[in-house]
């Protein structure tokens, strides 16, 4: 579905009230721990607060011998390590995108530890069928031969204290997305288990999962990364977001940090997080993302619309998410007129301020299926109308995210009222 997208509300309009969705990474993670504990319906009430959310408490639910993830690239890793654990002949599938997105890695490591496999398609992709389950007596994965991803390394912790003999994952020199790890860690830790984490491994020993007798999850700061975009850009006095936590365990709280280098304000009232615009903030930016790739194309976007040029490296892996987020942000920053570059050599995407003509009057965004690419961009219209193709996709993470952004003074028009609700 495609929608026109305009800010339509005056900047006298000060000041909007928004609850972004629970945590998509803690939720993901709890899911698979009250799944080992035997309580995987526990979660439930969360599974309405994304599509990614009701797909891993769906399938860690079912029990049946065929498993489809959709589009949901964390469901796919994590549910690989808990079904290989678990041992029951079982077929894992997803999207055409997601049958895309190796595996190859992670199918190795669990295949160290005893599980046997059958690719129904392409070798290293989805559609894969659990032939064996893994060995519960544990031992060590090596990863140190290159980049892996942080999930790989997440999904395997997890199970980790359900073996005899523990995990140790010895770690790659190139650490992607490293908060993660850190966070899944600390998830664990907050359950009853003792993890180890150091430069070159993570070590887990046996040991019991605790359930606590009411389950909270925090406010997803990948979520939050997009009002810090609007704020950024927008002539709006403040916006309060509340749900989030100040100690957060997600790597994404760096939005804090990174979005006061293009001016946004951050401070605490009644347990609400308060951002707005205060000073104009630096007119160049030379930063890594690597640990925060989800929040790179907000950050683009801000960039762009703010006159503010960079550099930023450490995000190859970008081409390998829901989409080609490389390729989307080039593609879609030129619909509105800029051109963005990237240098596959040296792995840096940079603008130098350089402008294009723009083709259409109203910049047609194509949100290539990618929620995250859907919603930096559709906030762009701050600067004019935009036209964003597929916007439904936002769904997958933060489905009240169209209605939001109306009550901050846009306008959705052309698509199902089912999406603005």
């Amino acid at each position: 579905m495609d929608a026109i997208v305009e800010f339509v509300t005056p900047a006298a309009l000060q000041q909007c009230d928004i609850t972004p969705p629970p945590s998509k990474s803690v939720l993901n993670r709890l899911a698979v721990i009250h799944a080992l504990c035997g309580k995987a319906e526990s979660l439930r009430p969360y599974a309405s607060s994304s599509k990614d959310a009701k797909v891993i408490v769906d399938a860690l639910a079912c029990g049946g011998d065929h498993c489809d993830v959709g589009e949901s690239g964390t469901a796919m890793r994590f549910l690989l390590s808990y079904l290989s654990y678990v041992g029951k002949p079982v077929t894992v599938t997803g999207s055409t995108r997601l049958c895309e997105r190796p595996v190859a890695q992670l199918l190795d490591a669990l295949g160290s530890l005893g599980a046997e496999f059958e690719f129904l398609g392409r070798e290293g992709f989805l559609p894969v069928h659990i032939i064996k389950g893994i060995s519960r007596r544990g031992g060590v994965v090596d990863f140190s031969g290159g980049a892996v991803s942080s999930q790989f390394i997440s999904s395997l912790m997890l199970v980790a204290p359900m073996l005899d003999d523990g995990l140790r994952i010895v770690l790659p020199a190139t650490k992607l997305s490293f908060p993660y790890v850190e966070m899944t860690a600390e998830v664990m830790r907050r359950h009853g288990i003792n993890v180890a984490v150091r430069e070159d491994e993570v070590a887990i020993g046996h040991g019991t999962y605790t359930l606590p007798h009411r389950c909270e999850v925090e406010g997803d700061w990948s979520a939050a990364a997009f009002w810090y975009e609007f704020a950024s850009i927008s002539a709006r006095q403040s916006i309060r977001l509340h749900g989030l936590r100040r100690e957060s365990l997600q790597g994404d709280a760096a939005a804090m940090t990174l979005f006061a280098r293009l001016g946004v304000t951050t401070s605490w009232e009644d347990s609400a997080c308060v951002i707005s615009r205060g000073n104009a903030g630096e007119r160049h930016l030379d930063v890594m993302m690597g640990d925060v790739p989800d929040i790179v194309i907000p950050f683009v976007v801000s960039c762009l619309l703010s006159d503010v040029t960079f550099k930023i490296g450490g995000i190859r892996h970008l081409r390998i998410k829901e989409s080609d987020r490389i390729g989307a942000i080039v593609a879609n920053a030129a619909a509105l007129g800029y051109r963005v570059e990237w240098d596959d050599c040296t792995g840096q995407l940079s603008w130098s301020g350089e402008r294009l003509t723009r083709i259409d009057a109203v910049p047609v965004i194509d949100s290539f299926g990618d929620h995250r690419v859907a919603m930096a961009f559709a906030l762009a219209a701050v600067n004019g109308k935009v036209k964003v193709k597929g916007i439904e996709c936002v769904g997958k993470s933060y489905p009240r995210f169209l209605s939001d952004i109306s009550t901050a003074g846009f306008k959705v028009t052309g698509i199902w009222k089912e999406y603005c609700d």
